[in-house]
């Protein structure tokens, strides 16, 4: 049995999301190898690289690992504002690329990427590109989506409510919600409904139901084991917290299936995968969820149903 080519991948910014793939590389094993890991602190990075025993190399420059035929695939975990820009440097040096979402803070970053990768194509294929949203990579959540959302719908317009009643002394200082309700319809006439909150006091609630004409679509939490108590009185309740508490946690899988699919981008030839075979979400879903987040903030801070 051949031994495959290793797939190396380096990793920008060593974060806190920057465990969460680093581990995940980890978890797929060969081919996928994390190599090589940067930081604008330097110590932030050679801590990452002592947490894994074979020790990743620390790069001293972006340009040093873009420049380093030995890379060939980068996750972007930088912070988010500067997304956008390292985005279009690893395409251009023509890497696989999986970026944390979102795809920058600024909708006009974003346009920015999406207007520089289509002047990129027109003289070179595009690297795989992929926008870490874990609910992609999740069975539930994606057969769910391609359930609802018929090809060539998109979203249309969207009205956000928020709310600072759960500690309104925190919501005063940051100037922010603590929750927002969110209903969206796209222009086949789809509702959409989020009920989004900072605090979950039973973990992370992350809950789907679609209402359809046969029936309803579910999709539920999911539990760290299957363990209940049941008692002569009739009460029940879980032996421990029932639901997985974070998104490193509750997502695990679908963190291991983006590195996957970036090796498995890379193994064939670094481009992009055929539409079907990418389940991760594209630089345009992320351009779509980025104009959606916008219009939701004017929604929020003027009171009126706005166009996306």
């Amino acid at each position: 049995m051949t031994t495959p080519s290793p797939v190396n991948i380096a990793i920008l910014g060593a974060g806190r999301q920057a465990y969460v793939h680093a581990a995940a590389i980890v978890s797929v094993g060969a081919p996928a190898v994390f190599h090589t890991t940067y930081d604008l602190f330097k110590s932030s990075a050679e801590k990452l690289s002592a947490s894994h025993a074979h020790g990743p190399r620390v790069a001293t420059s972006i340009e040093e690992v873009l420049s380093d035929p030995n890379v060939h695939a980068v996750i972007v975990c930088t912070p988010n504002n500067t997304h956008a820009d390292l985005v279009i440097k690893v395409a251009a040096a023509g890497k696989a690329c999986l970026c944390e979402k979102p795809l920058d803070t600024s909708l006009e970053n974003v346009d920015k990427l999406r207007n520089a990768l289509k002047e990129m194509e027109k003289t070179k294929a595009l690297p795989y590109i992929a926008v870490g949203f874990p609910k992609r990579h999740d069975p539930s959540f994606f057969d769910l989506a391609r359930s609802l959302l018929e090809e060539g719908d998109e979203f249309d317009t969207v009205f956000c409510h928020g709310s600072t009643m759960i500690d309104p002394a925190s919501c005063a200082e940051a100037k922010d919600v603590m929750r927002v309700l969110v209903n969206i319809k796209t222009k086949k006439g789809v509702l959409f409904t989020l009920n989004n909150s900072r605090r979950c006091a039973v973990g992370n609630d992350q809950r789907v139901e679609a209402q359809c004409a046969l029936g309803d679509l579910r999709a539920e939490n999911h539990s760290r084991n299957d363990v209940n108590l049941i008692t002569l009185s009739g009460a029940t309740g879980g032996m421990v917290q029932p639901w997985k508490a974070t998104t490193a946690e509750r997502y695990a899988p679908s963190f291991i299936n983006q590195i996957r699919e970036l090796t498995a981008a890379v193994v064939g030839g670094g481009g992009a995968l055929p539409p079907g075979v990418q389940i991760g979400s594209s630089v345009e879903d992320g351009w779509w969820a980025s104009r959606t987040v916008a219009a939701a903030k004017i929604s929020l801070a003027e009171g009126r149903m706005v166009q996306i």
